[in-house]
């Protein structure tokens, strides 16, 4: 009676891990097609301007089912309890990629309007320097000395309106360049979410190398349950050595001699 019950036991043991091997293959799919997402999300973050809202919709998506599978998969929680914080840290690092590439692009809209109007008052200078030539050129010819007066006039007159908009222009020049130093300092800003984002990379990747670990344990723990309700141990141990398990590692696991474990193996002719 006692050893249906310890069997039946094992079976209920056995069926809850094959379960949570299912499981646990799911969630490093899930996790795998998200980390994939967010790769693809980074690129387009760093060049291709696609569109980031679809793919942080799936990869909300994604989490929320993560999260239905967290009950369920409490010993994957207790190796990496903070996954779920670092998913949430990417998740910010791309609502914050966006704000700076939004600003980026403002940016490169000022500058492209701040140069254009560098180009206009470089015209515009080019203007007041053939208006001068010209005005040399009146002062010369003209013999009449109020039209000279005249011609000084005006010139005095344009001499003013030059000076008004050289004025502006190093106004301009002074903007210019303080515009150029936000920028500066918002590239300087990339530049740093960009690392971050590269660091963020790698725990990713840590967290993937140490879900496989986990994995590889479970599948190894799986080895290990052979049948021990037989008569003929010395096939059980055979068998248990046939798997890749070292002469050590059946002493362990079957409670027995370490001795004894290599003798039998030398005598069914396995190397111990």
């Amino acid at each position: 009676m006692a050893y249906n019950v310890i069997t039946a036991d094992k079976n209920r043991v056995e069926k809850e891990k094959r379960l949570l091997n299912l499981e646990l293959s799911e969630m490093k799919e899930i996790s795998e097609l998200m980390f994939k997402k967010f790769e693809a999300n980074i690129r387009i973050v760093q060049g291709q301007e696609a569109s980031l809202d679809a793919k942080k919709h799936e990869l909300e998506e994604l989490l929320l089912r993560a999260e239905a599978l967290e009950d369920k998969a409490q010993a994957v929680r207790a190796v990496e309890t903070s996954l779920d914080e670092r998913i949430n840290a990417l998740e910010q690092l791309i609502q914050r990629a966006e704000a700076v590439d939004k600003k980026a692009q403002a940016a490169r809209a000022v500058e492209a309007s701040l140069d254009e109007r560098k180009n206009a008052l470089e015209r515009l200078v080019q203007r007041a320097e053939a208006l001068e030539n010209k005005a040399q050129a009146v002062r010369a010819d003209e013999a009449s000395l109020d039209e000279r007066k005249n011609a000084l006039a005006r010139l005095v007159q344009q001499a003013e309106a030059l000076e008004k908009k050289a004025q502006a222009v190093r106004a301009a020049e002074v903007s210019l360049d303080d515009r150029k130093s936000a920028l500066d300092y918002l590239i300087q800003r990339a530049d740093a979410l960009e690392k971050k984002i590269r660091a963020d990379e790698e725990a990713v990747n840590a967290v993937d190398k140490k879900m496989t670990t986990l994995t590889s344990f479970f599948q190894r723990t799986e080895l290990l349950r052979v049948p021990h309700g037989g008569p003929d141990r010395q096939r059980e141990i055979v068998a248990l050595s046939a798997k890749g398990l070292s002469s050590s590692e059946l002493a362990e696991v079957l409670d027995m001699p370490l001795g004894e474990v290599e003798l039998i193996l030398e005598l069914n002719g396995r190397k111990a």
